[in-house]
């Protein structure tokens, strides 16, 4: 799904295979274009200008994202953005089934769980809020979740702390949301949308403020250390940490390559950018047996013995891991 440095209108901002595998989905600025793998055609095309990373339902059935919600421009202290509303398409129909207005509220930063249920922001108050998205009734709030220390007796009007933000992570099947304080001070909240309770975050788990931990599948989180040795610099890996979760055990500590990292489709992968200054560059990194299996592509994904990528600007590639390219589709754009 990983798809680096793609700023023109017309790229591609992510390739993402259903859980499935069945079914990819190749999204740009514009819209979204569903693709069946067997064969590997483009089945039909969503319009969704400006959408946020649309999402594959768990069953792989639907799909569903949202026009994103008036932000804060860090630089300029100004509102952007239009009204926001979440969609949801089925894949079988070939069209929209549901439409939901959003609630009224400006975030700094918001996501949609993968079955489009949820909805986790943090307002210009710096609060977490977690909302029902059918009914648009808040179901969780944490106050002062981004705080600064040295700034502490600001009002919370929207020019203070005008560079606080957040990052949200759903597990891959909807049910629990990582919500990460950055550029700020605070603790990492983890809530069950299912049993609408928090969860209490215990052993290695503790640790899941450090920059770039994430889900990698339902019941799993991978968590940097945040520190890096002139050894790791020099290798170009570092070392992390798989916990199973809510449990807290430690299930492995695989090397991975150093950058930032995005999770696949396929739960035993890792996509990392390991991009530099001239050629940017998405790899694939094996987290069961350590192998490197794609690399050198602008936008990738994972899922079983097969990975999508793009041949050329134009077009996405369906390859199989250890043969190659198995065949292509030019995406039509107006």
């Amino acid at each position: 799904m990983l798809c680096v440095r793609a700023v023109d209108a017309e790229k591609l901002t992510q390739l993402r295979f259903s859980p499935d595998g069945q079914y990819v989905l190749a999204q740009d600025n514009s819209g979204i274009d569903i693709l069946t793998v067997h064969p590997f055609e483009v089945l039909f095309r969503i319009p969704a200008q400006n959408g946020d990373n649309a999402e594959f339902t768990p069953d792989s059935h639907q799909v569903v994202f949202i026009k994103p919600q008036a932000k804060v421009d860090q630089f300029r202290v100004a509102f952007t953005g239009s009204a926001s509303y979440a969609e949801r398409w089925s894949i079988a129909e070939r069209t929209r089934i549901a439409r939901w207005t959003l609630p009224s509220l400006v975030c700094r930063a918001e996501k949609l769980s993968p079955d489009g249920a949820t909805l986790a922001c943090l307002d210009l108050k710096r609060r977490l809020r977690v909302f029902d998205v059918a009914s648009h009734r808040p179901v969780f709030e944490k106050r002062r979740f981004v705080y600064a220390l040295d700034h502490d007796d600001l009002d919370d009007s929207a020019t203070s702390h005008a560079l606080a933000s957040a990052q949200f992570d759903f597990s891959t099947d909807g049910r629990f949301l990582l919500a990460r304080p950055n550029d700020g001070e605070g603790s990492p909240v983890a809530w069950d949308t299912r049993e609408k309770r928090e969860v209490r975050l215990t052993g290695p788990l503790r640790e899941l403020k450090t920059n770039g931990s994430l889900f990698v599948g339902p019941d799993r989180v991978l968590i940097r250390s945040g520190a890096l040795s002139v050894s790791d610099y020099t290798q170009g890996f570092e070392t992390v940490k798989i916990v199973s979760f809510p449990a807290g055990r430690l299930l492995s500590r695989p090397r991975i390559p150093i950058g930032p990292i995005v999770r696949a489709s396929d739960p035993n992968f890792l996509l990392v950018d390991v991009s530099n200054q001239d050629n940017p560059r998405a790899t694939a990194f094996d987290l069961t047996t350590g192998r490197l299996i794609a690399a050198d592509r602008h936008c990738l994904d994972v899922s079983g013995h097969y990975y999508v990528s793009q041949p050329d600007e134009s077009e996405v590639g369906l390859y199989e891991i250890g043969t190659g390219l198995k065949a292509r589709v030019a995406l039509k754009r107006k």
